[in-house]
């Protein structure tokens, strides 16, 4: 489990610098390369049934055209984004993949020491490279996963045969993200 703990601290790292340069606007063409060859790199497309080819699957989105400089003026003075934080990795034998790992975690730039299980990246080894194969968040109003980005066919309920869990870091403040910690997924 070390390797995909690492492999997440990594990617977390780059999206906390992507995070920094998208607050500059004279560093887009930065940010967009940066965001393409060190995070987005890491996504593996997907098979898109309803349009039947294979679509990219990105985690963080590029900028095509500058914000407002109001926007820039508000984040000038802003502090350092904070690391997203890894909570738990489930690990799972999945019929289509084999070995894949369910990654839970907060969303990036947690705010205000706010902890909580927001997102879920399932990652897999493809052509012996981990790769995120598909993205869930929690929906605030039902406090259920929903898949929203790569392998549809992927659902965090069902990933496969529990194989070992690594608890991580405890969430705190936010009783439903203690339960999913601490439910054997």
């Amino acid at each position: 489990m070390r390797k995909i703990i690492e492999f997440i601290d990594l990617l977390f790292g780059n999206e906390q610098q992507a995070l920094s340069l998208e607050t500059e606007k004279s560093k887009i063409e930065e940010y967009n390369n940066f965001v393409e060859n060190e995070i987005n790199i890491y996504c593996e497309p997907y098979f898109d049934k309803v349009l039947n080819h294979k679509t990219s699957f990105d985690i963080m989105g590029k900028i095509f055209s500058p914000y407002s400089d109001r926007y820039y003026d508000r984040v000038k003075n802003a502090p350092a984004p904070n690391l997203r934080q890894l909570y738990k990795t489930s690990e799972y034998t999945n019929e289509k993949y084999g070995q894949i790992w369910a990654c839970y975690c907060s969303i990036a730039n947690p705010y205000d020491n706010v902890t909580g299980l927001d997102d879920c990246f399932i990652v897999t080894t493809i052509d012996n490279e981990l790769k995120i194969v598909m993205k869930s968040i929690t929906d605030p109003d039902t406090k259920k996963w929903l898949h929203v980005g790569g392998d549809e066919d992927l659902n965090v309920y069902e990933l496969g045969k529990l194989v070992a869990i690594e608890r991580i870091l405890e969430p705190r403040d936010n009783a439903w993200s203690m339960e999913e910690y601490n439910k054997e997924r």
